[in-house]
């Protein structure tokens, strides 16, 4: 159940705080407080709200789905390049053999190689941005590509420092945050590229692509966010 007492004791920001209050109940299910979140269009507290409430394997699960739910549109702009998927093959690797000798001596090549591509992916779409205004689709799908390459490397780190003691937990929370945030924004992007291409005029081109890029972001946030509740309703099953 989500409290006011909780929120503090989680250094829930102040808004998200009277968020909640506003809500005039002493205590809610987290199904309910997510939903009311998404309604609002504050998807990044329900992802900070669902990361804090997940243990340390959830929160790996959690950001390889992101991860996985996006790594199609790098893969569909660079066919060639298994550096993003290779990070996701890492960080699946520690949840079946979840020790130390398996996350250092996996991952320090995995998030080297997923942080590499999303360079490369970055420096591509402003290269295509800077040489032609019309090509803004092209620049729009290499920046998703990019945005999904990092969904890859916040999974590969997290699970990197997934070491079950205190001087982690932050990084670790942070990371899975990150895994969801950046999936979504990549699928967001992807929408948008796809929307300048079918328009027919650039003032169509403005709202359409608004309109798919917020859409798109939405469907993304809310998909994972579901994953994430199933994995707290999965975890409560267990320990009954």
């Amino acid at each position: 159940m989500i409290t006011e007492e909780w929120l503090l004791a989680n250094n829930a920001c102040e808004d998200g705080i009277d968020f909640f209050l506003s809500l005039k109940e002493d205590s809610l299910p987290i199904e309910t407080v997510v939903a009311k979140l998404i309604e609002a269009h504050h998807e990044p507290w329900a992802n900070w709200l669902i990361t804090h409430k997940l243990n340390l394997r959830q929160k790996v699960e959690y950001a390889i789905y992101a991860a996985n739910s996006v790594i199609g549109i790098f893969e569909r702009e660079y066919p060639d390049d298994s550096r993003p998927m290779d990070a996701i093959v890492a960080a699946q690797k520690w949840l079946f053999t979840p020790t130390d000798v398996v996350s250092y001596a996996t991952f320090d090549a995995a998030d080297n190689a997923a942080s590499d591509a999303v360079h490369d992916a970055h420096a591509a779409a402003k290269a295509i941005h800077e040489a032609e205004a019309a090509c803004d689709a092209h620049a729009a799908t290499h920046y998703a590509a990019a945005r999904a390459a990092c969904a890859t490397r916040a999974a590969a780190a997290l699970a990197h420092y997934a070491a079950p003691d205190v001087s982690h937990s932050t990084r670790n929370t942070d990371d899975a945050i990150r895994a969801v945030t950046a999936a979504a924004e990549a699928a967001a992007h992807y929408a948008a590229a796809k929307a300048i291409r079918e328009a027919d005029a650039a003032c169509d081109a403005r709202s359409a692509t608004a309109a798919a890029h917020y859409a798109a972001r939405d469907v993304a946030y809310e998909k994972i966010f579901q994953f994430g509740l199933s994995l707290l309703k999965k975890g409560n099953e267990v320990n009954k």
